[in-house]
């Protein structure tokens, strides 16, 4: 399988004019100042990584380029994230209570991918980095485990798409409901697993005895469902039985409780989050763009996509930069928006 390139002239040339904006933001002080405030209030960024791949592996990958980044990507981001921040584990939000004199970061992966495990988790523990997972355990030690790439490879097998097809590809499937998913999907050429294994081997989510693993090198793991279903697709008796069925399975294979939840492609309602927090749930995070702060419902807690894109330069290498700029400029703004809809008796979306 292979991608045409995305990487069109414009393209090209709008990623050098948002990083020459973001550059005139950084050496003018404003991304330090943004930096500054997040800190004194006492918020935190909490990032989301998705994969963290070798550089063979994210030239031919089949997710998006949404969940990707690259192996010596993640490397400079933790020791940017140790040398400048104070890094804490997102299950301890809310129970912070000292002032630092370092703006608080907060790293999680979504999914539970084989490369969070054997790529990702070594790099963070030698720089000090520590994580939360949230894992699907209906899917552990399942190869091709998620159906968007397993629909991305089979669109790309059918003939050669650029990446920017597949996203859209991809994007309009997840908005069907599951029944007609399917019957999509149906349309093409079945894809033999085992040529899709071949092409992809860390496509994967890693296996049970890889927990305690990963919680020895400073990760802890945290509830995605049982089985990735989108709760605000699914009936409510079935959504409670996979926010049930996860909690309940992680628990007995780790001997400790398992409070925090992260909603599969962020979806969620004011009935999911009901569930949510009559399952026993603590802490729940989005995918909804903003900044955590004791004010959070904590069954609603923003967080920050980061991918390879925003926190690289034009030539594809780490800029403090470009991640301030998504991190503090960006997350910060989006935070202060909601905060005053909030206040002017506006509705969550």
């Amino acid at each position: 399988m292979g991608y045409v390139s995305s990487k069109t002239p414009g393209r090209r040339v709008r990623s050098f004019l948002k990083y020459l904006y973001v550059s005139v933001l950084y050496r003018s002080g404003l991304l330090a100042l943004a930096r500054s405030r997040v800190r004194r209030r006492s918020q935190v960024a909490v990032l989301t990584l998705h994969r963290v791949l070798p550089d063979e592996e994210f030239a031919r990958t089949s997710s998006l380029p949404g969940m990707i980044m690259r192996a010596k990507t993640f490397t400079a981001l933790c020791e940017h994230l140790r040398s400048h921040y104070e890094v804490v584990l997102a299950e301890r939000l809310g129970r912070i209570s000292e002032q630092s004199l370092r703006p608080r970061v907060s790293v999680t992966f979504d999914d539970g991918w084989a490369d969070t495990a054997t790529v990702a988790a070594p790099i963070a523990e030698a720089h000090g980095v520590p994580f939360l997972v949230f894992v699907c355990p209906g899917l552990m030690g399942r190869r091709f485990p998620f159906w968007p790439e397993r629909a991305a490879y089979a669109f790309s097998a059918e003939a050669r798409r650029s990446r920017s097809e597949v996203r859209t590809f991809v994007e309009n499937l997840k908005s069907m409901a599951p029944g007609d998913r399917e019957g999509a999907l149906r349309s093409f050429r079945p894809v033999p697993i085992e040529e899709m294994e071949n092409a992809e081997p860390l496509n994967a989510s890693f296996p049970r005895e890889e927990m305690p693993r990963l919680i020895a090198r400073g990760g802890s793991v945290g509830s995605h469902t049982c089985n990735h279903r989108i709760l605000t697709q699914v009936t409510a008796e079935d959504a409670r039985w996979e926010l049930q069925e996860s909690r309940d399975r992680l628990e007995r294979e780790l001997q400790r409780p398992c409070d925090t939840f992260a909603y599969p492609n962020g979806n969620h309602s004011d009935v999911i989050r009901t569930a949510v927090a009559n399952v026993g749930y603590r802490l729940a995070f989005t995918t909804v763009l903003g900044l955590w702060s004791d004010a959070t419902d904590p069954l609603l807690i923003p967080r920050i996509n980061i991918t390879e894109s925003h926190v690289t330069n034009p030539l594809g290498k780490f800029s403090p930069a470009m991640f301030e700029y998504y991190v503090f400029w960006r997350a910060r703004r989006a935070t202060a928006k909601q905060t005053t809809t909030d206040h002017s008796g506006g509705r969550d979306s």
